[in-house]
């Protein structure tokens, strides 16, 4: 009986554990940002006085990481979790997008806790690229499974900025 595990497998299991990492981190840092006294920043300060949908941006982070967390969790089990998940990190990325506008452009500064939070979605999606591409190519129909999950994520993003565009707010 042969134990080896095939290059693709374990590349997959790499990239899962990649994966988890990356959105396990972007959910640690999320509650770091609700603690104030964290970061010294004043730009830490001024993104605390946007909202989403009015809520607190850093109670919506630990939110969308908590669900994010429980569909990754859930993947395995239940094939649409797969491509929920996709969804979920590619609206967030257009989301992120946003919300870099607004401290590139209205604020003025960086925060650092936010910053890291768009590195881990934008690892989080590189992540769900190389596992989709790789998923393509050990099925018959390679291209085809592939772009058409893109040209499902790609409207996501879009969606996810139009969604920050429309709903983010800064206290008055």
């Amino acid at each position: 009986m042969d134990n080896t595990v095939s290059p693709g497998k374990s590349s997959g299991r790499l990239l899962a554990i990649l994966l988890w990492i990356s959105l396990v981190s972007g959910c640690v840092i999320a509650v770091l940002s609700l603690i104030e006294e964290i970061c010294l920043a004043q730009a830490c300060r001024d993104t605390l006085s946007f909202t989403f949908f009015g809520f607190s941006l850093g109670w919506v982070g630990v939110a969308y990481f908590g669900l994010i967390l429980m569909v990754l969790a859930l993947r395995n089990r239940f094939t649409p979790m797969r491509l929920l998940l996709s969804a979920l990190v590619f609206s967030g990325i257009g989301t992120e997008f946003r919300l870099l506008w607004i401290q590139k452009f209205i604020i003025g500064a960086w925060c650092p806790f936010c910053v890291s939070i768009a590195c881990t979605l934008f690892v989080a999606a590189t992540l769900l690229i190389l596992e989709n591409l790789q998923l393509s190519r050990s099925r018959e129909q390679s291209g085809k499974c592939f772009l058409t999950w893109l040209a499902l994520m790609l409207p996501m993003t879009g969606i996810g900025f139009v969604v920050a565009w429309l709903f983010v707010r800064q206290l008055v």
